[in-house]
C-alpha cells in the first residue's frame, strides 16, 4: 500500500514506528533535517523536500498515485490544502491532523478523517476534573463516548431494571459486578456497587453520572423508615434525647418511632406521646430479656433506619483495655447508630477522613443529611509529624481528602477540608468542638491497650452527637 505523509515531525515519527515493512511511504517536508531523520527507515521509499501546500510539490511527490494521504504538519492551512488537492486528484483515503479545533468543520466538509488531539485531550481532562470517578474515552472522532461509572448506594438507578430507564442516546454495554462481567439485557437489575460500561453521544456524561451516581437525599430510608430508641428503664432517658429524636423525625425522611423499654416507661415519654404521634407512627414495647439482643434483632427484622441511644460511658477497665463497646454494638446493627448529645440543630457536620470504604460511606451519609438539613460538611484528616510515608504522612492525607473531593463532585456538594497535625483522637475531638454532628465510618472493632480504637474514643469523648455507620 502506498502512503504519502505530508509533514515529517513527531506525528510522522510515531506513525512510521508502527507501520509494517509492507508499506511504501513517500515523506514530504520542507525541513531537510526532519527528512534526514527517516532516511534509513525501510518503509520510506522516497523523500521529497518542499512546501506541502504547493500543488506543484504535491504533484512531484506523486500524490495521485497513492492509496492513502496523511496530512500531519503543525499548520492547519497546509494540512487543509493537502486534503483539498488529494480529494481533487481522486485519493479516497485521506486523514488529517487538526491543530485547532475551530478548524475542524473545514476538514469535515471535505469528507476526510480529521483528528484533533488537543480537543480530545482537553475533553478527557475536563471529564476527569468534573468527576474523577468516571473513566471516559472518546470515540467516533469525538462524537461519542465510552464511559465507566460506579453506581453509588443512593443512585436513582440502583435496584431498577435497565428497561425502566433505557435511553435512545446511550446504552449500558456491560456490567462489572463482584469480579464478573455481565452482558446485560432489559431485565438486568442494576445494583449499588456495579461498575457500568456505557456507550453514548458526547456531552451526555453529566446526565449519566447524575442518574447512576446521584440521588435525592433520603437518609435513613436506605436502611428503613423508623427511628428505634432503646431505654434501659425509667431513669434511662437523659434530658434532651427525645428532642434529638424529634429533630430527626421532623427534618429527615424518617417516619415513625419505636421505643424498646426494658422496664417501666419513663413519664417523659408518656407525656411526649402526642408530640411523636404527630410526627409519625409511635410504638412503645416493653422488653423482657436482653435489651441489646432485642435491639439488634429488631434492627435486622424491621424497617429501622437509625438507632438513637444515649451516651454509654465506658467503665475504667474497658477504657484501659480499649474495648469498643459502642462501636461493637454499631457493627451488630443493620443501620447507623446515633449517640445523641443534643447538639442541635446540626448545622456543621464533621467526617474524619482516611480514604477507606467506611469513610466513603460516612461522607455520603453526611452529605445526604446536610442536603436535608441545610448544613455544611467538613472532611478532616490528621497527619503524624513523624510519618514520612504511609498512614499519617502528608501524601496519605492528600489521598484521603481526594476521596472527599470525588464524592463532593458526584453529589454536586461542596465539602470543606481540614488537615491537622498530631494525635488523631485529640485533633479530631478538637475540631469537633466547632461542629454539631460527627459522622464516623467504622471498619474494624479490634482494639488493644497499645492500639486504642479511634472510633470508640471519638464516640465516648466527642462534644457533639455522633453518628456511627458501618
Amino acid at each position: 500500500m502506498k502512503l504519502l505523509i505530508a509533514g515529517a515531525g513527531k506525528t510522522a515519527r510515531e506513525l512510521l514506528r508502527r507501520l509494517g515493512q509492507s508499506w511504501d511511504v513517500t515523506l514530504l517536508d520542507q525541513d531537510e533535517g526532519h527528512l534526514g531523520e527517516h532516511r534509513h527507515r525501510e518503509q520510506v521509499r522516497r523523500l521529497v523536500l518542499g512546501d506541502a501546500s504547493s500543488r506543484v510539490i504535491l504533484d512531484e511527490a506523486g500524490i495521485a498515485g497513492h492509496d492513502f494521504v496523511a496530512a500531519v504538519t503543525n499548520r492547519d492551512e497546509v494540512n487543509l490544502e493537502v486534503c483539498r488537492y488529494a480529494r481533487k486528484v481522486g485519493v479516497q483515503n485521506v486523514i488529517a491532523l487538526v491543530n485547532d479545533s475551530l478548524n475542524l468543520p473545514q476538514f469535515q466538509e471535505l469528507g476526510v478523517r480529521a483528528i484533533c488531539p488537543g480537543h480530545l485531550v482537553a475533553r478527557d481532562i475536563e471529564l476527569f476534573l468534573e468527576s474523577p470517578r468516571l473513566f471516559v474515552s472518546t470515540i467516533a472522532e469525538g462524537a461519542g463516548e465510552v464511559m465507566e461509572v460506579e453506581v453509588v448506594r443512593r443512585a436513582q438507578a440502583a435496584g431498577r431494571a435497565i428497561k425502566d430507564f433505557a435511553s435512545r442516546d446511550w446504552l449500558i454495554a456491560a456490567v462489572h459486578r463482584a469480579g464478573q462481567l455481565i452482558i446485560p439485557h432489559g431485565d438486568t437489575v442494576i445494583r449499588a456497587g456495579d461498575r457500568l460500561t456505557i456507550v453514548g453521544r458526547a456531552d451526555l456524561y453529566r446526565s449519566i453520572a447524575h442518574f447512576f451516581s446521584l440521588a435525592e437525599p433520603s437518609f435513613p430510608l436506605e436502611y428503613g423508615q423508623h427511628v428505634l430508641l432503646p431505654l434501659g428503664g425509667v431513669d434511662d432517658l437523659p434530658e434532651g434525647l427525645l428532642d434529638e429524636v424529634a429533630y430527626l423525625l421532623h427534618n429527615t425522611r424518617a417516619n415513625g418511632l419505636t421505643v424498646l423499654c426494658a422496664g417501666e416507661v419513663p413519664p417523659e415519654l408518656e407525656a411526649a406521646k402526642g408530640r411523636f404521634e404527630e410526627l409519625g407512627r409511635l410504638q412503645v414495647r416493653v422488653v423482657t430479656g436482653s435489651l441489646e439482643e432485642v435491639l439488634v434483632q429488631t434492627s435486622k427484622g424491621e424497617s429501622v433506619g437509625c438507632v438513637v441511644s444515649a451516651p454509654r460511658p465506658l467503665g475504667p477497665v474497658a477504657r484501659i483495655l480499649g474495648i469498643p463497646t459502642v462501636v461493637a454494638l454499631a457493627h451488630r446493627l443493620a443501620c447507623p447508630l446515633l449517640v445523641g448529645r443534643r447538639s442541635l440543630p446540626y448545622r456543621r457536620i464533621l467526617v474524619p477522613c482516611s480514604g477507606t470504604k467506611s469513610t466513603g460511606l460516612a461522607l455520603e451519609t453526611a452529605v445526604d443529611l446536610a442536603k436535608q438539613l441545610g448544613a455544611e460538611v467538613t472532611a478532616v484528616t490528621v497527619t503524624d509529624p513523624l510519618a514520612a510515608s504511609g498512614t499519617g504522612s502528608p501524601e496519605w492525607a492528600e489521598e484521603a481528602l481526594t476521596q472527599a473531593r470525588q464524592i463532593g463532585k458526584l453529589q454536586q456538594f461542596s465539602i470543606l477540608e481540614v488537615i491537622r497535625d498530631g494525635n488523631p483522637i485529640k485533633e479530631i475531638l478538637a475540631e469537633a468542638a466547632d461542629h454539631d454532628l460527627l459522622v464516623v465510618g467504622s471498619t474494624s472493632q479490634s482494639a488493644s491497650l497499645l492500639r486504642p480504637h479511634i472510633g470508640e474514643h471519638l464516640v465516648q469523648d466527642a462534644p457533639c452527637s455522633v453518628l456511627v455507620v458501618t
